[in-house]
């Protein structure tokens, strides 16, 4: 009786206005095994692996569904707008005011969020593969623009973009596909096909550590507090060190990870199963698992939320 109040509650009018007693009412609901606060999106969109993007400062999910993108406003769970595209979109990566996306033409678009409007058109990953993954970042203060723009691709590359979309530099960071990009505060993550994960500077676009330990692709990596977080195809997720390289706890996650989300000190991850999983890294305890119908393969997270998405197109 009481989850059923609490998902009552959550879904009324009168509590989306004012979100009194949220976080009683979402633990509520979590002691009696009721995970999911929304339900956005639906299957049949054409998809197999959707990619998903939030911003600290926005309450909109950015979506990749297919060959559109899609933008959800996450409180009500409500359609916002949708992007359609001449190829499959591989990559979100949602900012204060814009969405950008990457796609299997190789090809990264940047759209106003508030408009809608399409205000950029890059040609940036070709030779097969396409964009595999976008981030953006803050750009240097002597700069004077707000945000540029990280992406990588099948090529084995990464590649910086200014506020004007022209591409600041270029390096060949792995030997192999680079699926996986994070954005810190002043550095980016990546992680590779070749198993590695390297942690770049901007600038200039160096490499600042290189990552070596996981036996399989890189499929996801995440940037904390004086660390960053991988997770592989070899079923473990490892925290590493940035101020010597080491490798400082390894997760089992018992399966290939596809997905990594950070929240403060809390990690999720996913993949291979229909769990997400919760982990505090400070104890490198597992927490919790929150099951799910489908098998995870995309993961984001903010204060107070994780949006999922799964293989068969359910968010």
């Amino acid at each position: 009786r009481l989850r059923r109040l609490a998902r009552r509650t959550v879904q009324s009018a009168a509590w989306l206005a004012d979100h009194a007693n949220e976080a009683a009412l979402r633990q509520a609901m979590w002691c009696e095994g009721d995970y999911v606060l929304r339900a956005i999106g639906s299957r049949g969109m054409g998809l197999s692996n959707p990619s998903v993007s939030l911003h600290p400062s926005s309450s909109l999910v950015a979506t990749g569904l297919g060959f559109t993108a899609r933008l959800w406003h996450a409180p009500t769970a409500n359609h916002w707008k949708s992007f359609d595209h001449p190829a499959r979109v591989m990559s979100v990566a949602l900012g204060p005011a814009r969405v950008a996306t990457g796609c299997a033409d190789g090809v990264v678009r940047v759209w106003c969020t508030g408009s809608g409007e399409l205000v950029a058109t890059v040609s940036a990953h070709h030779g097969g593969g396409g964009v595999c993954a976008l981030a953006w970042i803050a750009a240097p203060p002597t700069r004077g623009t707000a945000h540029w723009l990280v992406s990588s691709g099948a090529d084995g590359s990464i590649k910086l973009w200014s506020d004007d979309h022209k591409r600041i530099s270029v390096c060949t960071a792995h030997a192999g596909v680079v699926g996986a990009l994070c954005a810190g505060a002043a550095t980016v993550a990546s992680g590779a096909a070749d198993a590695k994960v390297r942690v770049w500077s901007i600038e200039p676009l160096a490499v600042l550590r290189s990552l070596v330990g996981h036996r399989e692709e890189v499929t996801s990596v995440a940037l904390g507090r004086a660390c960053a977080i991988s997770g592989s195809v070899d079923g473990q997720v490892r925290v590493w060190s940035l101020r010597d390289c080491t490798c400082t706890a390894t997760l089992d996650h018992a399966s290939p990870v596809s997905a990594l989300a950070l929240s403060g000190p809390t990690l999720f991850s996913s993949g291979g199963t229909s769990l997400v999983r919760v982990w505090d890294l400070e104890s490198g305890r597992l927490v919790a698992q929150w099951p799910g119908s489908e098998t995870v393969c995309a993961l984001a997270a903010k204060a107070g939320y994780v949006v999922s998405g799964t293989t068969g197109g359910a968010l």
